[in-house]
């Protein structure tokens, strides 16, 4: 989606939200008028609004809280709160939206925000392109009364307390785990370490501060866990768990200190929802084989949705799966919170090890293996297009799916080529069973 003239073309717009470099991008002056925009966008009424550890977060928030009001919106406050808890709360409150600041696992010199929608799920593409409109007139009339505020102190009890009811929680604090965790001075500082003590585990904690200063690069992949992994042997933990600024991707680390992609949690999740019970499940184009492997040793059938947590929830809702996700660490569970939730991925994960009394390690070694190699290529958006329309040519025989950009499937392998909609970029996907395989795709590609 291209952004309307009026704003800046270096903010990253999408359905998931608005991303720029805080002074430059991102300022307190728009931040607020998008705050006014989405108000009117929403028919004003109650407001849910939060904030990551950001430095840059305090003043935003304070702004968009401020626009709000303006507008006529009453707003509840919950300061320094998970992604998922706020979606959460959304529902809870029966509020008309809400409205996050963070910049996910972009680097600290970004920030932005996440709108919510009342039916606590970011806005579709429809309702984006309305907001915006409404954004770029920058015609925002102040309500003859101010909205008042109040500032919610129990939102991440109530979002543990959810987790919590839907687990068999005396079964995991039967086993005592020794657990490690990362939460990178993001969100999951406030609220992680809680939650596993509500478990029984006993918790050993590193970068555990809400203070924004990323201790390494934010996002939980592999080459970003190197200091849990350390954590994890050191401590003796069973199982180590990493979390974004924001909380709601999950990546974990076994009890040898191997770290493991965000693909391997949400095939485990997958797994432990399955073994209770029939039901499709729904992943993204860009998710691993693993999950289909696994589905299909169940015999319940996968659907692949469009990148996007938004689109994954839609796709979830249609054909009644209980459980999907994004292989990016983005486990969505709907009897939980139908959103990508970090504390569900580990209660999920947590409860699977009690029942089946087994290390980590072994269960990881169980499930199908695949390697998945990822490159991300700056073209114009000519060269893009005439990429995307060559690929099917030099992948003859493969499935062709063009529901966002092309995936061309084989038996045991596939790729994945997208354009992305807020800067010149292509990017590509591949996994085979060898990362040499997957490799030879992507040269195959280019």
């Amino acid at each position: 989606m291209a952004p309307p003239r009026t704003l800046p073309e270096t903010l990253q717009i999408s359905i998931s939200g608005i991303r720029g470099i805080v002074g430059r991008t991102l300022t307190d002056e728009r931040v607020c008028d998008f705050a006014k925009a989405f108000a009117l966008f929403s028919k004003r009424g109650k407001m849910v609004v939060a904030q990551d550890t950001r430095p840059s977060g305090h003043r935003f928030r304070r702004k968009i809280i401020q626009g709000l009001r303006e507008i006529g919106c009453s707003v509840v406050d919950i300061g320094v709160s998970p992604t998922p808890t706020v979606l959460f709360m959304v529902r809870f409150l029966h509020a008309r939206g809400g409205v996050v600041v963070t910049a996910s696992h972009n680097p600290s010199k970004w920030n932005g925000l996440k709108f919510v929608g009342e039916d606590g799920q970011f806005l579709d593409q429809k309702k984006m392109d309305s907001f915006l409109r409404i954004g770029s007139s920058r015609f925002f009339p102040a309500s003859r009364r101010r909205g008042p505020r109040v500032r919610n102190r129990s939102a991440l009890a109530r979002h543990i307390q959810q987790v919590l009811r839907h687990l068999n929680v005396q079964k995991i604090r039967s086993c005592r785990f020794r657990v490690a965790i990362d939460p990178c001075n993001g969100t999951g500082a406030v609220v992680t370490a809680p939650f596993l003590r509500r478990l029984g585990c006993r918790v050993t904690a590193i970068n555990n501060r809400p203070n924004g200063r990323f201790a390494h690069p934010p996002e939980p992949r592999e080459e970003n866990l190197q200091q849990l992994s350390r954590c994890v042997k050191k401590s003796g933990a069973q199982i180590g768990f990493a979390q974004d600024p924001d909380a709601d991707r999950l990546a974990i680390v076994t009890e040898k200190g191997t770290p493991l992609s965000g693909e391997y949690t949400l095939a485990l999740a997958v797994q432990h929802i399955l073994s209770r019970r029939r039901s499709p499940v729904v992943i993204n184009l860009s998710t691993s084989r693993m999950v289909e492997e696994v589905a299909r040793q169940k015999g319940v059938k996968v659907y692949r949705s469009k990148i996007g947590e938004r689109h994954v929830v839609e796709k979830m809702r249609k054909v009644k799966a209980a459980i999907g996700g994004e292989g990016n660490g983005g486990v969505i569970y709907p009897t939980i919170n139908p959103a990508r939730d970090s504390l569900v991925g580990m209660g999920l994960i947590l409860e699977s090890l009690s029942e089946r009394n087994r290390p980590l390690s072994e269960l990881v070694e169980a499930l199908p293996h695949y390697e998945m190699v990822q490159k991300k290529l700056t073209l114009s958006k000519a060269r893009s297009r005439a990429l995307l329309k060559a690929l099917p040519k030099r992948f003859k025989g493969g499935k062709v799916n063009r529901l966002d950009g092309i995936r061309i499937d084989f038996k045991d392998r596939w790729i994945h080529a997208r354009p992305s909609n807020t800067e010149p970029v292509l990017r590509l996907i591949a996994e085979a069973p060898t990362k040499q395989g997957a490799v030879r795709l992507l040269q195959q590609a280019t």
